[in-house]
């Protein structure tokens, strides 16, 4: 198993709490440094962003991005085929193990797609079609979600993620937007394995977001009215051929 948490120095109680949670589990994990998006220049912040402050994005964003790219750099520069990424306010499932297990070998089978797998709670997934993992858990493609606090990917995934981010223009946990542009196959594990301690309710990553919430919904409707062709084709055959007949399961 290879296992990544995302972890700020600063964030002692944090690292603290998701190495108490490994050690219980039997886990191994690396902690990765954050990127502190705060402690980058001016200069840093134009070679690593696009459009930065034209864009609403927040130096807390970006810091996020780019913790989460260092992994995906990782993955490719020392082949790791999967890999479980966590940020250091997750809460582990006492299942993990056979969650991250079930998944692994269904990517054995499936490494040759860009697949993210979700082990946290989404918005909204299709029902039809899904892959029976366990007599527990089963496998759905989704249509919505939210956060980065617990997913798996593979090393196709991690690439394709790669060039689609940078430089960082938007946040790691637009799932719906990167699977609506093709960069990957987002899935989930249901019911979902991992959620967040408490300490989650500290982070200054949402109010950072709120401050400039205008002009990030600016953006993505730009980024909406811009789409491409084959980005514009893919939604119109979801609505046209997909929508109408799967069977879609609302969580939130």
């Amino acid at each position: 198993m290879k296992i990544f948490v995302i972890n700020l120095p600063k964030d002692k109680e944090r690292k603290t709490s998701i190495q108490h949670q490994a050690d219980k589990l039997g886990l191994n994990v690396e902690f990765i440094e954050a990127v502190n998006g705060k402690n980058l220049s001016e200069d840093e912040i134009n070679i690593l962003s696009k459009d930065f402050h034209q864009h609403g994005m927040t130096h807390g964003v970006l810091g996020c991005s780019l913790s989460h790219i260092k992994i995906y750099e990782k993955m490719i520069k020392d082949n790791i085929d999967i890999a479980l990424i966590l940020e250091d306010d997750a809460l582990l499932n006492e299942n993990i193990i056979e969650s991250y297990n079930l998944i692994e070998n269904y990517n054995y089978k499936n490494k040759h797609k860009p697949n993210v797998y979700l082990l946290s709670v989404v918005n909204e997934y299709i029902d039809t079609f899904k892959t029976k993992l366990s007599t527990k858990y089963n496998l759905v493609n989704v249509i919505d979600a939210d956060y980065a606090y617990g997913y798996m990917l593979n090393i196709k995934a991690a690439n394709n993620l790669l060039n689609f981010l940078t430089p960082v223009w938007i946040e790691a946990d637009k799932w719906r937007f990167m699977r609506e542009h093709g960069a990957i196959n987002l899935k989930a594990i249901i019911p979902h394995v991992i959620d967040v301690t408490p300490l989650s309710e500290v982070s200054t990553l949402e109010s950072d977001r709120s401050i400039t919430l205008e002009k990030r919904i600016a953006f993505f409707n730009e980024q909406y009215k811009n789409r491409n062709l084959y980005v514009k084709l893919r939604a119109f055959l979801w609505r046209i051929f997909v929508r109408s007949w799967v069977k879609r399961i609302k969580t939130m």
